[in-house]
């Protein structure tokens, strides 16, 4: 079963509602995993991401309290220096993961037979620890935002929009779900699993190539940035606002309590 980790919980049902309507990697994945399943059939390496640490090396995993994944988030000791190296790890363990499953993905493809396991579950299991960690770094920039966080999420946004970006326009991927969908013993959830994931790699740019590809993936980390832009602009007039009452009647209804708190923080 999947470990009691509830960062983890929180990833997949990011994924179960993209996939739900997305199997694009870090750009949706659903799934119903198991650690078990995933030990048998991948790499040492991969399957140790489910337990605890990612095994990027002893060291690495140690220092950088972003790369523990055993229990919930080391919010207290996680700042902007442990952004990059810690993403940074995880995208490069990603990319090598998902360049052996597109091997054996096409393997498979050759003799037809790739299942659901094999392509959902298998997706599954190599997004998670990038899941994690930009899911980390993500919340912390709507609760503890700073300039040193904002400088390191924004030299790492292009990085991991270009990885998960790659991932759903896998021509693997998708001809693997394509065969996977043909499988008359799915169950209905898996069923709409795969066809949502189709659906959403095709909206990704999978079918695009050349010119249309380039602008395509340029417009997607430009659309990030300025989400991001956005939302920092958002916060800091939200942060800058102020109001200043001087008539009792402006607050008239207001209960004890938020009366309390305003006049905690008057100035």
């Amino acid at each position: 079963s999947t470990p009691p980790t509830i960062a983890p919980a929180l990833a997949r049902a990011k994924m179960l509602r993209r996939k739900g309507g997305l199997l694009l990697v870090i750009a949706p994945s659903a799934i119903v995993s198991t650690s078990a399943l995933f030990a048998a059939r991948l790499p040492p390496q991969t399957a140790a991401l489910r337990g605890g640490t990612l095994r990027l090396s002893s060291v690495a995993a140690t220092e950088n309290p972003l790369l523990r994944f055993d229990g919930l988030p080391r919010f207290d000791a996680i700042t902007a220096e442990h952004v990059k190296p810690g993403v940074s790890a995880t995208l490069a363990q990603l990319e090598a993961q998902f360049a052996e499953l597109e091997q054996t993905l096409c393997e498979k493809i050759e003799k037809e037979s790739p299942s659901y396991g094999d392509v959902v579950e298998a997706m599954e299991a190599i997004e998670d620890p990038v899941e994690y960690a930009w899911g980390v770094v993500g919340h912390l920039m709507g609760v503890k935002n700073s300039d040193e966080l904002r400088a390191a999420h924004g030299e790492m946004q292009g990085e991991v929009i270009k990885t998960t970006t790659k991932m759903s326009q896998s021509a693997a991927v998708f001809k693997a779900l394509e065969l996977v969908a043909k499988d008359s013993s799915l169950d209905a959830a898996q069923r709409r699993i795969v066809d949502a994931s189709l659906k959403s790699m095709r909206l990704s740019g999978v079918a695009l190539e050349g010119e249309q590809k380039e602008t395509f993936n340029k417009n997607r980390i430009e659309l990030s940035e300025l989400s991001t832009n956005f939302s920092n602009q958002l916060l800091d007039a939200t942060k800058a606002f102020s109001i200043t009452l001087t008539d009792k009647a402006d607050v008239e209804g207001l209960p004890p309590s938020a009366l309390a708190l305003a006049a905690s923080r008057a100035l």
